[in-house]
């Protein structure tokens, strides 16, 4: 026998163990009884693994984890999104054709998206549902959270080898998420690191996924270096969110 027969009869036999000393209401999965693959047998009676949901849904979840996002949110997927008015629908549609025209798109210079405006529209939420179904698709986006990245970067800004480690990676990620941008306003320093950030990917091609409580003339007005490139990257995937109504924390 082979070492890759060995290695089947060898798991086949763990998982044998497992069914006879572990009592059924012990297991946290019937289906792999915790082993974390399913066994099924074809037509010439040769056994077939495959990776169990419970095991699939404990990789994505540490992908999520390793991107930055919080374990929280891996729950703000497309489907609990609630599109209960016109906007909220074109922004799902939005949404949901980037995804899956993202592996053509995503070394061209128009890669990106952004929801802009409204706060309580779900720009956030879709935003994180975006990386979440890249995630599955084997693609590795990263979360910066603006406030909380641009504060450990200002902190850092007189410690070099910090300073360029931590941004470096914001500027290669294979895909950026950025929630939140310019959040309580822009002060002279967060315009430059952003400014760093944005143009290293501009000119990369590197795709960014964005939220901002400002719409696109704002962004211009902040910086008109920053605004238009964002506008290029982005292009008819930019939507300006404008008007209270659109606000769903405050629908009952």
């Amino acid at each position: 026998m082979n070492d890759i027969g060995k290695s089947i009869n060898k798991i086949k036999e763990i998982a044998e163990r497992c069914k006879k000393t572990s009592p059924k209401s012990n297991y946290r999965c019937l289906a792999c009884k915790d082993t974390g693959f399913v066994i099924t047998e074809n037509v010439n009676l040769q056994p077939t693994f495959t990776l169990c949901t419970c095991r699939k849904k404990e990789m994505l979840k540490q992908q999520w984890i390793n991107a930055g996002f919080n374990i929280m949110s891996g729950d703000k997927s497309f489907a609990n999104f609630n599109a209960r008015n016109m906007v909220a629908k074109k922004m799902k549609a939005i949404a949901n054709k980037y995804v899956n025209e993202y592996e053509i798109i995503q070394f061209s210079m128009n890669n990106s998206i952004a929801f802009l405006g409204q706060p309580g529209s779900g720009k956030t939420h879709l935003c994180m549902a975006i990386a979440l179904e890249l995630i599955k698709k084997g693609f590795r986006p990263l979360y910066f959270p603006y406030r909380e990245v641009i504060t450990e970067l200002k902190q850092n800004a007189m410690n070099s080898l910090v300073y360029q480690e931590t941004i470096s990676k914001y500027k290669k990620s294979n895909i950026l998420v950025i929630d939140d941008l310019f959040k309580n306003g822009a002060a002279d320093a967060d315009v430059r690191i952003i400014f760093e950030i944005l143009n290293y990917r501009y000119l990369n091609r590197l795709p960014i996924i964005i939220s901002s409580e400002m719409v696109s003339f704002e962004l211009l007005d902040i910086d008109e270096a920053i605004g238009s490139r964002i506008r290029e990257m982005c292009k008819d995937r930019i939507t300006d969110i404008c008007g209270e109504e659109y606000n769903q924390r405050l629908i009952k």
